[in-house]
Formats: C-alpha cells, structure tokens, sequence
C-alpha cells in the first residue's frame, strides 16, 4: 500500500473528536495551509482519486512538492493522536505514575512517592498487570526505610513477600497461556485447512498440555480470557462450529462481569462476538444470528467504549455482520421495509469496499448475488458474480469464486441459453485447473457443471438430480466442507428441482 492510500485510510478512520483536534493542531502549524487543504479534500473524496486530487489544488503553491506534504501530514497526524489518545491509555497512566513516583523520590518526597506507588499497585491490579506489580514491589521495598517506622518493618516485609509469591505465580499462569496462544497461532499459520490442523502432532501436543485440560487451573482473569480464546480459535479452525460456541459464550460473560477490561481490550470482545455469529450461522440458528449482530451494533450506537467509535470501526463491524444479515433476508423472505434497508447497506459497502479486507469483499459479494437471485433478479445477480470474479483475490478464495461460477451457471441454464452456460463452463474448467488441491464438494460442483451443460446441449438426454442433492446434502453435514454452503447453498436448487419447481 503506498503512502497516499495509507494518509487516506486513516483521514477516513477519524471520529469527530480526533478531527477536531487534528484540525486545531494544524492550524497552529507553519504548513498550516497546505495541510488544511489536502486534509479537507482527502476527507471529501468517497473514493481515492490522486489525480482529482492534483486537480483540485493545481493552484496552490505547495503543489511541486505535493508527496512530501502528503507524507508529512501523515506524520503529524500520527503525532496528534499519540497525544490525544495518551490519557485513555492504561499504559500511558501507568507510566505517567511511575514516573512521577521516580521524580517524588529523587526529590526524597518519599510519602509522596509511596502514595503514587499505591496508585500504581490498585491500577495494575484492576487490569492484572502483573509485571508492573513486581516493578513496584521492589520500589516500595527501597523506600520502606523512609516511610514506615522500624516497629512496622517486619510485618511490611512478610506483606511485600506475600504479595511478591502472589504475583510470580499470578504471572506464571498467564505467560504459560500466553506461550500456549502464540504455540496455536503459529500452528493456524503453518496448516492450511482445518483438517491438516486437527490431524498435526502440534495440535495433538497443544490440547493434551495440563493446563488446557480444566479452567479451573487458570487462576486470573487475562489468563482465562486467553483459555477461552485458544479453545475457541482452535475449534473453530478445526470446523468444530458447535463445540467451540460455548467458549466463545463464556468468554463473552467473563469481560461483560468485567467490563473495565471491555474499555481497555474492545477488540478482544467484538471477536468473540464476531466469531459468535459465524457458530450460530452455520448452525442455520439465524434468529440468534440477528439478535448477536444486534448486540455487536449496539455498541457503536451506545458510544460508550471510546476505542470504537469513529468510521472505521463502523465499517469494520459492518464488515463481519452484512453477509450474514444478507442471507438471514434471504431465509426469511423479509418485507419491502427490510429489503429498502438492505439497498442502503449495499450501498455503504459499495462505497467502502477498498477498506475491507478481500475475503470479506468477495463473500459479500456472493451472497448478495444469491439475495438477487432469490429475488428474480438475475442481471443484478450476474453482474455482482463478475465483479466478484474481477476481484485480484478471486483466484486465492477459490470456494466462494467457484460456487459463484456454479449459480452463474445455473442461472443461464435456467434461461436455456447455451452458448453462454458453455462459455461460463470453460471458465470453471480452466479455474479448476489452477487449483492445487479441490474440496470434495468443489469436484462435485465442477461434476454437476458438466451434467447441466450436457442436457442442455442435448449431449445427454436423461440427469438425476437426487443423487447430487444427497452427496451435497452428505457433504454439507461433514464438518470440513460445510463452509462452501454457507452462502450459494447448492442443496436448494436441488431440493427445488427435484421436487419439479422451476425455481430456486
């Protein structure tokens, strides 16, 4: 990405707070001008058009040197929010106080330094930060000859002693789950699907460790964040759907019963709620489906966690949930009313679609194609198929590219038109070959491609359709495959055929 679309990105991901100081602090700046305009016509532009940009300020004199201005409000936009965001950081508070005790002491105001290190000590317990703990442990040991009488020594020891053991061990627990995560993530990263990860001697060590046998040998509240993340994450990567779902419920309780922790890690939370809404998705449980998006929504428009607000998070919550809103239209055959809403959100991810990542793009994209379909309205849905197609990422996220080729497919099928369904097959063939290795329910869809255009070309007289919906509809249940139905579910159409209806 180069430093333009990066400026952009983040002029686009500021809430009203951010620009309002960054537009104070610019003023005040020797280049006030110059960045005053390129942050007012970055902040105009919905799409990022270098060249309507240039155009836009072609008059002004800093334009000769227009990359260097533009890298350099980069940084200073940076430098604002370092600044603005410094007080609602835990980290900045507690060095702010450990400094300030240092600077107490130096100045042999040492009460005044113990009190600051009593403030640290009830900070870093509410957020368990252990290490930060130990730090001022040994910093109130230095400063006891000055603040306690010598009668009150011994027992002020045995205390920091006490605590000292506490915190060691309180530490040991969460870095061993910690190491237990990172030994995980490296295995996600490592294997390529989740039947090579279930099958790995890594994994096979990882979920026999003593430590992930039982929560009750997690004895903090981050060290049992991170039990229920690894669990979940690792059953989920597994296409263990069901299993991992209570986890991910638990995990989601633990920061609501804490919810300082919610404000100090909100990403942490809206994973575990984002992941959520997949488990329940694929479990076709789409009325707790909407209520969980709900919920994830609820907390954009409730404002009260500072780290989400803004646009970008807008549009990152709306990546996670409009696909699957999509497709819950689709099962519930929604009003006009929800249908309208549903045009607005197209919309908006329209609009923003360079923000998301391309995975995200091309699913949306899938399923609003099969919404279309479902709706009758075929020409929308093919053009959405295309641009899927078009994406530079299609070729890597081959599942959703070929079931959109496939219902391409079916659609012109439908429509008898055979030169075109012919033309759409050679597409899949010569997609297909690009592929290292194809999923058992891709080799029957390519399979069925091939059957569908041999009847319509009057090649085979005779195909029966009950025995590719019960090999689908045996796929769909095996736990491996179960992701490729879940947008175009190919199970339907078959269902539909076989019952004589002419529709999907």
């Amino acid at each position: 990405m180069n430093q333009s679309e990066s400026l952009y990105k983040l002029i686009h991901s500021l809430n009203t707070g951010e620009r309002r100081a960054i537009t104070l602090a610019i003023k005040t700046h020797r280049y006030a001008k110059a960045y005053l305009k390129m942050f007012k016509e970055m902040s105009l532009q919905q799409k990022y058009d270098e060249q309507k940009l240039k155009e836009r300020m072609k008059n002004e004199p800093f334009i000769g040197h227009f990359a260097v201005i533009k890298n350099q409000l980069f940084q200073f936009i940076l430098k604002v929010l370092r600044s603005f965001h410094e007080g609602s950081s835990l980290d900045f508070k507690l060095k702010e106080l450990t400094l300030d005790a240092a600077v107490l002491s130096k100045k042999a105001l040492y009460a005044e330094s113990w009190h600051k290190l009593q403030k640290i000590t009830e900070l870093a317990l509410e957020f368990e930060d252990w290490k930060v703990l130990l730090e001022t442990l040994y910093k109130q040991f230095l400063l006891m000859d000055m603040v306690k009488p010598k009668d009150q020594h011994e027992d002020e020891f045995l205390r920091l002693k006490t605590h000292l053991i506490n915190y060691l061990s309180f530490l040991n627990n969460y870095e061993s789950m910690a190491v237990h995560l990172l030994t995980l993530l490296s295995m996600i990263k490592k294997y390529k699907n989740g039947k090579a990860i279930s099958e790995s001697p890594e994994a096979a060590r990882l979920i026999s460790e003593p430590l992930l046998q039982d929560e009750t040998r997690v004895t903090t509240l981050r060290a049992k964040m991170i039990y229920f993340y690894i669990w979940s994450h690792y059953l989920i990567h597994t296409c263990q759907y069901g299993e991992a779902r209570p986890y991910l419920l638990k995990q989601i309780d633990l920061f609501e019963h804490n919810p300082n922790f919610i404000d100090w890690i909100p990403g942490n939370y809206t994973l575990a709620m984002r992941d959520l809404v997949l488990c329940y998705y694929l479990q076709q449980d789409f009325d707790t489906v909407l209520k969980t998006i709900t919920g994830l929504k609820k907390l954009l428009s409730e404002r009260r966690i500072r780290k989400l607000q803004g646009q970008r998070f807008n549009i990152l919550i709306f990546s996670w949930t409009f696909r699957y809103e999509v497709i819950c239209i689709v099962h519930y055959r929604s009003n006009d009313g929800i249908r309208n809403q549903l045009k607005i959100q197209e919309s908006f991810f329209q609009k923003n679609v360079s923000f998301m990542e391309p995975v995200v793009v091309i699913e949306t994209l899938l399923a609003l194609a099969v919404y279309y379909n479902v709706m009758r309205d075929n020409s929308r849905s093919v053009k959405l198929i295309e641009k899927l197609l078009s994406q530079p990422a299609s070729g890597k996220y081959h599942a959703c590219s070929l079931s959109a080729m496939t219902m391409q497919l079916i659609i012109h099928y439908e429509e008898k038109e055979v030169e075109i369904a012919e033309y759409i097959l050679n597409g899949i063939m010569l997609f297909a070959k690009k592929i290292r290795q194809l999923s058992e329910t891709e080799k029957l869809l390519i399979s069925l491609c091939e059957n569908l255009i041999m009847i319509l070309s009057r090649k085979k007289s005779k195909l029966t359709l009950t025995g590719y919906l019960r090999s689908f509809s045996l796929l769909k249940e095996n736990r491996y495959e179960i992701m490729h139905y879940r947008f175009f579910d190919i199970t339907v159409w078959l269902k539909e055929k076989c019952k004589g209806k002419q529709q999907y």
